[in-house]
Formats: structure tokens, C-alpha cells, sequence
């Protein structure tokens, strides 16, 4: 029951929170405003999107919720059903672990970018699919370092509580 509060109160919404507001902050600044920018999309017969636009916040905890269930899907349905191949010790393991995390977030990021892409009056959203790049560089380096993240997400979930830290901890560096 607390795992599941957890992960509805905490990852779904808290985040989803805190993400929407850093998108709506971030894309609000991009909206056609220019004189410029005006003057091209009158040009075109667009004069429905001639003055600015503002972006709604509703709009992107919408665009959140559209993201985060496939993210979902990934890291707690698929995750949970195979459990038993990504808790190994092996390199494997933490390979085909660290893969999994990396292809969840990035879908998640690349469907916030179809989100925000879908506004005609939004222009330059490709710089919310630069992160990709960096999930990219932390997988690899989880992958050299041997993290498994699926241990570590266990063990925080799922782990009695104790006021000592485990040895090992998804860090098997020998």
C-alpha cells in the first residue's frame, strides 16, 4: 500500500508537477511573439496564431500524463516481469537493466516533445529531445560501472528499513 501511494503521490504526481512546471516555464518562453514571427505567419494565412499565444499549464500536466504511461508500463509492468533475469549478478543483467531505464525515460522525453511539437504557435521544441543525448551517456556509464538499477530500485522499494547501508547496493565494481 505505501509503494503504491508512493509511486502515485510521489512519481506520478509530484513529479509530474514538478516536470510540467519546468516544460510550461521553458516552452511558454517559446510562443510566436515577434514581429517577425508575426508578420511570417500572417504571410501564410495563419492570422489565427498571429498574436501571442500563451501555453496553458493544464496543457502540460496533460502532456505528462500522456508520457508517463508508457514510462509506466516499462518500469513497473515490464520491469516486474523480468525481475528474475535483471536482479542477476552478472554484467548481463546490469546491461539489459540499465537499457530498460534508458529507453523508458527517453520515450517519456521524446513523447513530451511530440506534445509540445503538436502546437503550431510553439517554435524550436526540439531542445526538449537534447536530454536523450545525456541518458544516453548515463547508461553507458552505468553500464561500465556496473550499476544495476533494477537492485537499486528494489532494495528502495521493497528492502526492509535498516539504518545500515548494504554493501553492494546495484555497485559491483570487482
Amino acid at each position: 500500500v505505501c509503494n503504491v501511494a508512493y509511486e502515485v503521490l510521489v512519481d506520478f504526481v509530484g513529479l509530474g508537477l514538478v516536470a510540467a512546471g519546468i516544460a510550461w516555464l521553458v516552452t511558454s518562453g517559446r510562443a510566436v511573439a515577434g514581429s517577425g514571427e508575426r508578420d511570417s505567419l500572417e504571410s501564410h494565412g495563419e492570422e489565427e496564431y498571429a498574436q501571442a499565444q500563451q501555453l496553458e499549464f493544464a496543457y502540460a500536466f496533460d502532456v505528462h500524463c500522456n508520457s508517463y504511461f508508457p514510462l509506466f508500463l516499462m518500469l513497473h509492468v515490464l520491469h516486474y516481469l523480468l525481475l528474475p533475469l535483471l536482479l542477476g549478478s552478472g554484467h548481463l543483467s546490469g546491461l539489459l537493466s540499465c537499457s530498460l531505464y534508458f529507453w523508458a525515460v527517453s520515450y517519456y522525453t521524446y513523447l513530451t516533445f511530440l506534445g509540445y511539437n503538436a502546437l503550431p504557435f510553439l517554435r524550436h521544441t526540439e531542445f526538449i529531445i537534447l536530454p536523450i543525448g545525456a541518458f544516453a551517456i548515463l547508461a553507458i556509464l552505468g553500464v561500465v560501472v556496473r550499476f544495476n538499477p533494477t537492485v537499486s530500485s528494489t532494495q528502495f522499494f521493497f528492502a526492509p528499513e535498516t539504518d545500515e547501508f548494504e554493501a553492494g547496493g546495484g555497485f559491483d565494481l570487482i
